[in-house]
């Protein structure tokens, strides 16, 4: 392959050169290695930049283990939502996966026992995506199974934040039962 010997010997040729000059010149030298530097530290932090804003980690022990499902309706660009049947069809088929959870975020009136209202934060989620954060109850327990079926009593596990806002902390809170929006619910436990 005479192309290949060529380019060999070329680049052998440049490569000597080069360290004649590095000699030749140090200062020049050990400017260039330190512009290439600073310019790969601009190039990692821009990165980095980057990379914690479009794909955050989620602020769990083990959140590099978690992956998030979206499906996207290509037509119209924009997120298509799926039913119940199709998260239950990926539960019983997806077969390398640990745990499979649903959630929607979405905001809800609290109204508490003295008439005020203020709007929270709430996500509706299913017991296996409670599970997946392995996270431990500060009180009462996670949902159960039983609290997925149809029919079953409307139950809430609340945030600490919220527990010590809106409830001042109350240890009897567990059993307690909360408005959110139109529905009456039951609080289960409380996290962290």
């Amino acid at each position: 392959f005479p192309i290949l010997e060529l380019l060999f010997q070329t680049s052998w040729l440049d490569f000597k050169l080069g360290l004649r000059m590095m000699r030749k010149y140090p200062g020049l030298s050990l400017a260039g290695v330190v512009g290439m530097g600073v310019a790969i530290a601009i190039g990692v932090g821009v990165f980095a930049v980057f990379q914690a804003t479009l794909f955050p980690s989620i602020p769990l022990d083990e959140g590099n283990r978690l992956v998030g499902i979206e499906n996207w309706d290509t037509e119209i660009r924009n997120q298509d939502h799926r039913s119940l049947h199709d998260f239950l069809t990926w539960r019983a088929e997806l077969k390398s996966v640990e745990e499979i959870g649903a959630f929607q975020a979405r905001s809800s009136n609290l109204f508490k026992d003295d008439g005020a209202v203020e709007q929270v934060r709430v996500v509706e989620i299913n017991a296996g995506g409670l599970r997946t954060a392995h996270v431990a109850p500060l009180m009462g327990g996670l949902l159960t199974e039983e609290d997925d079926k149809p029919g079953s009593p409307n139950v809430v596990v609340i945030s600490h934040q919220l527990w010590q806002r809106q409830f001042d902390a109350d240890p009897g809170i567990l059993g307690r039962t909360i408005r959110l929006g139109a529905t009456a619910h039951t609080v289960v436990g409380v996290m962290p």
